[in-house]
């Protein structure tokens, strides 16, 4: 039995593809080779099979389900959501995962709230014109 792979990668959602586009095909062994037969060796993208841009829906966090470490090496119960993608950033398999929007707005509101509670409790920095570092609190007003 013959099987025609470009008729078969043509029916698939997503696709591997070289450097240049071009389709591949993934072999039993996990090499590439074009529809011709000639293998390919560089780099693999994947791709919506489709020649207009479409959105990929369901794409599951790779960050909520990341474990943070303390120092012992135990998990943390409450790690924050910037910790938890901190080391998912580091891990060589998550840190290359696709990302979908509720990690980008969660990764937002954590990097806001980090930077006002920064900001209230540990103050801002400001260079005097002697070259000295004020350091102040924020409030309502920047008192002495």
């Amino acid at each position: 039995m013959k099987v025609n792979a470009k008729k078969l990668g043509e029916a698939q959602a997503l696709i591997f593809v070289d450097n240049n586009g071009n389709q591949v095909f993934k072999q039993p062994d996990g090499t590439f080779k074009y529809a011709n037969g000639n293998t390919y060796a560089g780099d693999v993208h994947t791709k919506v099979n489709t020649q207009a841009p479409q959105r990929v829906d369901n794409v599951g966090s790779a960050i909520d389900t990341t474990v943070v470490n303390n120092a012992d090496g135990q998990p943390k119960t409450d790690a924050t959501y910037l910790e938890k993608l901190e080391t998912a950033a580091k891990d060589p398999v998550t840190g290359t995962s696709a990302v979908n929007v509720s990690d980008l707005k969660n990764a937002s509101d954590a990097s806001i709230a980090k930077a006002v509670k920064d900001a209230t409790t540990k103050g801002m920095k400001f260079q005097g014109n002697t070259g000295d570092a004020i350091s102040k609190r924020v409030r309502p007003n920047l008192r002495s």
